[in-house]
């Protein structure tokens, strides 16, 4: 009972602030988006568990490039990053999290700025992966060993982006290419080309 009215009084206290959250399976997590600069050197992170089960998140990095469509590439083990990675100068703790149904848990981000970092921007992403469920011990199904079963498991992960920012930046942003095409008699898709130059990422609605 103590640990559900923690959940909702932290929810409760996510969404008074303003605070985004993030939803994938049964995880919430919040802020979805850290960025360190001015000094910034830690970012505390609330995982919840809405599910009605024991959950166990492994947590790692990842390195995304978002394409031209918005689709987003793994390049983690790729030879060529466009973007500097961050997760050199990350400390992620703990990386392993196991939270009962509606059981929260701070997970702690810092930043240890490297002497002669180079200026520009520096991105990676925090990736929270649901451990497949084991069973207790003495808990497991009677299986009938003389027929041939497939199990599958869906994996639930949710991925977040931790961008580091140093020294001078520079960003510009601006529309062009804007055009109208129909679809049909009632449906029209409005194009339009969004440009940007500079060493920072733009984000914004």
């Amino acid at each position: 009972m103590k640990r559900t009215i923690g959940f909702f009084f932290v929810l409760f206290v996510l969404l008074l602030s303003g605070q985004k959250l993030l939803a994938q399976g049964n995880l919430l997590v919040a802020p979805i988006r850290v960025v360190f600069e001015d000094g910034k050197q830690r970012e505390d992170l609330n995982l919840s568990n809405i599910g009605q089960d024991t959950a166990v998140y492994l947590i790692s990095f990842l390195q995304y490039e978002m394409k031209e469509n918005g689709q987003f590439l793994d390049v983690t083990d790729s030879a060529s990053q466009p973007t500097p990675r961050a997760d050199s100068y990350l400390r992620v703790y703990p990386r392993r999290v196991t939270l009962a149904p509606g059981e929260s848990q701070i997970v702690r981000l810092q930043y240890r700025k490297p002497q002669n970092l180079a200026d520009g921007e520096y991105r990676s992403h925090l990736y929270f992966r649901a451990d497949k469920n084991t069973a207790p011990l003495g808990m497991e199904q009677d299986r009938d060993t003389t027929r041939l079963s497939v199990s599958i498991t869906p994996i639930f992960g949710i991925s977040i982006p931790i961008i580091v920012r140093n020294g001078r930046m520079s960003l510009n942003v601006s529309l062009s290419d804007l055009n109208v095409t129909q679809v049909n008699d009632t449906i029209y898709n409005l194009n339009v080309a969004i440009n940007r130059s500079g060493n920072q990422s733009a984000y914004g609605t």
